[in-house]
């Protein structure tokens, strides 16, 4: 399995597992100026101990975007990887959509239960027809918008 942490604002992983910023996203813009095949990314990815490979993004929304621009030849060809790839595009509001998006064979959008975070949900649909299926939805977080009638899990348990 391979997350790849694509947010064009920046990531968070390694920080948070406590990895160096390298190997991880920018490093794989580097090498991909010299080829181009998707394997190439297993070489620049943290591993967790449960086998996960991780591409991880920089902190710098400017070295991600700018990394991400190097790699559109590239990221859409993740799925012909022998991997189930899950990848994690950041919020969707205020930047144009994730190429991978279109490509995927499931998309999954999370957004907290709230009018505010739903209307946009709805905006960004309406105006981003990339997605080839219906995404999935997954509600996080309390909210006037849970039907109180179906099982929540809850993220203690």
């Amino acid at each position: 399995m391979l997350l790849a942490e694509l947010d064009p604002a920046g990531g968070t992983l390694a920080a948070a597992s406590g990895w160096p910023p390298e190997p991880g996203l920018v490093s794989l813009a580097a090498a991909a100026r010299r080829a181009s095949d998707p394997e190439l990314v297993w070489e620049h990815c943290h591993e967790l101990t449960d086998g996960t490979a991780v591409l991880a993004g920089p902190a710098s929304p400017d070295q991600a975007r700018s990394a991400l621009g190097m790699l559109t030849d590239l990221l859409p060809r993740l799925g012909e990887l022998v991997a189930d790839v899950v990848v994690d595009c950041g919020r969707l509001a205020g930047t144009s959509p994730s190429p991978v998006l279109s490509d995927a064979d499931q998309v999954v959008l999370a957004a907290r239960p709230r009018l505010a975070d739903l209307h946009a949900l709805a905006s960004f649909l309406e105006t981003n027809p990339i997605l080839r299926q219906d995404p999935r939805l997954v509600l996080v977080g309390d909210g006037p918008f849970i039907d109180q009638r179906w099982p929540t899990r809850s993220a203690s348990r």
